[in-house]
């Protein structure tokens, strides 16, 4: 169990770490966003007056921005190289621990390594999934300012289900943070909570 102490201790950082580039990520996106109203401002000043230092002005900017983009990619880079890194070792970690219970068990211990074995997996493969979470943050633009979701209070992606009660405050909920294998059958009404339950029922006796 030393091994897994040790890589967990190690690894305990790294949620504040994602966390971290991704604020980085989002002030690069408010600074392009910025830069982008200045360049529409520039243009409108170019089309009226043709001044070559405006249209020195635009260019400069569009180069500020091509930079900034590339900043964020060096960092979305960071993210899931430091991600990838933590569940190689992992899994490298695991099998290691795996083989030495395996050669120092006596027969009476077989149901014991196998429960043990079974939570390690397990624990493997919540984390694959939080890495696999963070790879599809990415890729739906989480440094933008999107609206927030479900309890886990994150941007929308992968698969969500919508909570039946139309005065629900947080509306769309991730099928892995609310514990669903599957959505349910078409006219199977779904509430996140007991709450939105009894709100959604009294609601329809009025």
């Amino acid at each position: 169990m030393a091994q897994l102490e040790d890589y967990f201790d190690r690894q305990s950082d790294l949620p504040n770490e994602v966390c971290r580039n991704l604020r980085l990520m989002r002030e690069l996106d408010d600074k392009i966003m910025q830069g982008m109203q200045k360049i529409e401002l520039l243009q409108k000043q170019y089309e009226a007056n043709k001044k070559e230092n405006i249209k020195k002005e635009i260019t400069k900017q569009y180069n500020d921005n091509i930079n900034i983009a590339k900043e964020k990619l060096v960092l979305a880079d960071k993210i899931y190289q430091t991600c990838d890194k933590a569940v190689l070792e992992l899994d490298e970690g695991l099998k290691k621990f795996e083989d030495n219970i395996k050669n120092s068990l006596a027969p009476d211990h077989k149901k014991r390594f196998q429960l043990l074995s079974k939570y390690q997996k397990e624990r493997r493969k919540k984390i694959n999934q939080e890495i696999e979470q963070s790879k599809e943050i990415f890729q739906t633009g989480a440094g933008q300012s999107e609206p927030m979701y479900c309890f886990c209070v994150r941007p929308s992606f992968g698969a969500m289900i919508m909570c039946d009660n139309q005065s629900c405050k947080r509306e769309w909920f991730h099928i892995e943070c609310v514990k669903l294998d599957d959505y349910p059958e078409e006219n199977e009404k779904w509430f996140c909570s007991k709450e939105c339950r009894r709100e959604a029922k009294n609601r329809a006796k009025k």
